[in-house]
């Protein structure tokens, strides 16, 4: 008896939980943006600046194929918060910060069009030096 009430309960509250968590996600706002974004660029991620000065930013450690659904990041106080300016053709400097992987830069959305090579550790403070300021659409990956 003891045990079928244990395991009533436990039913209860399991269900109890997964209603919390279903409303949680229809009602809560979604946010556009890379699969585990969140502003701090480390290593092993590509980060993304809208200005050359730096300012906004997106981090990218999966491919994308894209960038028209991802927001950049912007310091907010001490923490990073997400910006309502999309990352699609607006990247003006670019840091792989992967020391064993090339992030490819594709011009355009799905991977295709003119790219950019950049490999492990490489950095360009300028994309229009490289002909490709303002005109990221979506990021792939080579690892060796």
């Amino acid at each position: 008896m003891k045990q079928t009430l244990t395991r009533r309960m436990a039913r209860i509250l399991a269900a109890v939980a997964l209603g919390s968590a279903t409303a949680v996600l229809l009602t809560a706002p979604a946010k556009a943006g890379p699969a585990g974004a969140n502003g701090y660029c480390f290593e092993g991620e590509l980060c993304l600046y809208r200005l050359l000065a730096g300012g906004e930013r997106v981090d990218y450690y999966i491919p994308d194929s894209d960038f028209t659904d991802d927001n950049y990041w912007y310091l907010s106080g001490s923490t990073w918060a997400q910006s309502y300016l999309t990352v699609n053709n607006t990247a003006s400097r670019a840091e792989n910060l992967d020391l064993s992987c090339s992030a490819v830069l594709w011009q355009l959305v799905g991977g295709s069009g003119t790219s950019v090579v950049m490999y492990p550790g490489m950095r360009i403070s300028d994309m229009a030096n490289v002909d490709f300021d303002n005109k990221a659409s979506a990021v792939t990956w080579r690892c060796p």
